[in-house]
């Protein structure tokens, strides 16, 4: 038995028909430089909280929270986070909200002491280009 060839997806690809790039997700940028394993392994915990209370409140708090990425380099230390919203409107529903300082604002106050100099936090727009296929 012969089985049927799944048909092609076209790749996705950024819009570039404007004259400016379009806003659809938005994501919260955090980067760090940390000392070491045990000081990124202390964000990580951090990290972990924050991703609970934002899922555990997607209904109201947190409407339009998608996903929290992190990663690490473990050559140069260099910790990063991204948190990707649905929408700008979602974002800033959120950003100006007293739940935003418990939340995001908890993770930068405890993130502080466990960094080399600064954190960086900025945001972005924020889009995902795939093969088409990702693997699990």
């Amino acid at each position: 038995m012969e089985v049927p060839e799944k048909p092609t997806r076209p790749l996705p690809t950024l819009k570039v028909d404007g004259s400016e790039i379009p806003i659809g997700r938005v994501a919260r940028v955090y980067r760090a430089k940390v000392s070491g394993e045990e000081n990124a392994l202390k964000l990580d915990v951090f990290l972990n909280d924050m991703h609970s209370k934002l899922s555990a409140n997607k209904k109201d708090k947190t409407k339009g929270f998608i996903k929290l990425i992190r990663t690490v380099c473990k050559t140069e230390w260099a910790y990063e986070v991204t948190v990707v919203w649905r929408t700008f409107d979602d974002f800033k529903a959120y950003k100006e909200s007293d739940f935003r300082k418990e939340v995001n604002g908890e993770f930068e106050e405890k993130a502080k002491p466990l960094i080399v100099g600064d954190l960086y936090s900025g945001v972005r727009v924020y889009d995902e280009l795939s093969s088409g296929r990702v693997p699990r």
